[in-house]
């Protein structure tokens, strides 16, 4: 997400009455004004009108521009001039400015108009729109500091919750009537900044962050919804998402999108407070892995994490069917994430490496068959690079990663690269082993970013709480 560049108008924020209604996709906004410009780096093509922006009954984001352009309207063709099988180029695309009625700035990126010539001879042109944004400021006698990201997000967010929300009714003359509490809020600390989640019913549900400083990584809204992501185990699919850097604002409405409902993905832990000793609840070591893993990806200016990645592409393909397509990403997975975050172990000793030149020079030397001397010199390279299971014994040495796990992932990556497992192995025994799989992923992200405490083990019977390192039972 690049640094925002703020508008200087003055911002007009969201009534409680436009979010009931982008929540219930009943929102739209008038606009005397859409422009709709092409991407192509000379002469960009044009088009304006009045038009509106609105939801789907299923929360897409929709628009339709009635252009007031009358020349060579026969001419307009908003088709793909990229042949079959080729990716869409960037000119391709036409990016969207509006002003609604009550003269806010709304823009959007990278869309595919469709039109459609009505019988005067006029176009209306129409599309879909992944997210929109507008952005102003705050008075300035507000004197705002720091910096605040809201998100609201339409859908079911379980967390574990450690606060509860009060609710007072009272008579008209000021009289208390009832006093009702819900424990639906969670509160903690992470990384300097204070956060806020509320969960108003199992489609309402809200987050606060709150910085005293303004942070220095553009990225820092995608990277706090990724942290929750690898925490919960599901996407923070927001509706809506505010976020301010002291008296300057930026809006964005997305188009909505629904978590996998029949994923098989399971989070970290589990999704509520941990039990211990007494019978006391806590929230505390979900608190400590976000922190720990925020901390290692908040500096991160890509536009997606290199944990996060893999993270999320195990979770699409839980949602898989066919076991082979998760058991292949989730393999894939950890094999990159032992390349990315442990390239320093699994290498070759000293000595190794020393008779490996030796081999190398010996081979050098010899006479025979050119062809085959090349090959062999070539392989040279592939043995002084360490492998996925070279680091993954070093990690069992250290007792960080057992190595049941490590043989479970060998014979998972060989099944699903060789063969279709359902030939070679029976189904329950193969889900057991993805489990296996899945737990050892998780426990390579604990060591990367430094986490130590209790998790939840999907591979045992009835997901026991244990301890990493070490996979004792918690207590």
């Amino acid at each position: 997400m690049p640094r925002i560049s703020f508008s200087s108008t003055s911002f007009i924020d969201l009534n409680k009455t436009d979010l009931d209604e982008i929540r219930n996709n009943k929102w739209r906004l008038d606009c005397p004004w859409i422009r709709i410009i092409s991407r192509k780096p000379t002469d960009p093509e044009t088009y304006e009108g009045p038009g509106l922006i609105w939801f789907s009954e299923e929360g897409r984001l929709l628009f339709r521009q009635y252009s007031v352009r009358e020349e060579n309207t026969k001419q307009w063709n908003f088709r793909t001039p990229a042949e079959a099988g080729q990716v869409i180029p960037d000119r391709s695309f036409y990016d969207l400015a509006a002003t609604d009625a009550n003269g806010r700035e709304w823009t959007s990126e990278r869309l595919i108009p469709n039109t459609h010539r009505v019988a005067t001879g006029n176009v209306i042109v129409s599309g879909a729109l992944s997210e929109i944004v507008s952005g102003g400021k705050y008075p300035e006698d507000l004197n705002l500091a720091g910096a605040t990201l809201d998100y609201w997000i339409f859908h079911d967010l379980p967390f574990p919750a450690n606060a509860t929300t009060i609710r007072r009714e009272s008579t008209a003359r000021g009289k208390l009537r009832s006093t009702s509490g819900t424990t639906n809020a969670w509160r903690f600390r992470s990384q300097a900044m204070s956060f806020l989640l509320i969960r108003r019913s199992e489609h309402d549900c809200t987050i606060r962050v709150t910085a005293t400083r303004v942070p220095h990584n553009p990225a820092f809204p995608r990277r706090i919804a990724e942290s929750f992501q690898l925490l919960l185990g599901t996407p923070l699919a927001w509706g809506v998402m505010k976020y301010r850097e002291g008296n300057q604002v930026k809006l964005f409405i997305s188009s909505k999108r629904a978590p996998l409902r029949s994923g098989r993905f399971q989070p970290p832990l589990p999704t509520s407070q941990l039990q211990y000793g007494g019978g006391k609840h806590t929230s505390e070591y979900h608190r400590r892995l976000f922190n720990k893993y925020l901390r290692a990806v908040l500096d991160e200016s890509a536009r997606r994490s290199s944990i996060w990645g893999l993270v999320n592409a195990i979770y699409e393909a839980s949602s898989s069917r066919f076991l082979d397509a998760e058991a292949l990403t989730l393999t894939v997975a950890i094999e990159s994430l032992l390349h990315n975050e442990f390239q320093s172990i699994g290498g070759l000793s000293d000595e190794e490496t020393s008779a490996l030149d030796d081999l190398r020079a010996h081979i050098g030397s010899w006479e025979g068959n050119a062809k085959l001397k090349k090959r062999i010199i070539g392989f040279f390279d592939t043995i002084a690079s360490p492998r996925a299971v070279d680091r993954m014994r070093e990690l069992s040495n250290r007792k960080l990663i057992s190595e049941d796990q490590s043989k479970a992932w060998e014979r998972v990556r060989n099944l699903s690269t060789h063969a279709y497992q359902s030939v070679r192995i029976e189904s329950r025994e193969f889900i057991s082993l993805i489990q296996k799989c899945h737990v050892l992923f998780y426990h390579l992200v604990f060591i990367s970013i430094g986490y130590k405490g209790p998790y939840m083990d999907v591979a045992s019977r009835g997901w026991p709480i244990r301890s990493f390192p070490g996979n004792r039972l918690w207590r």
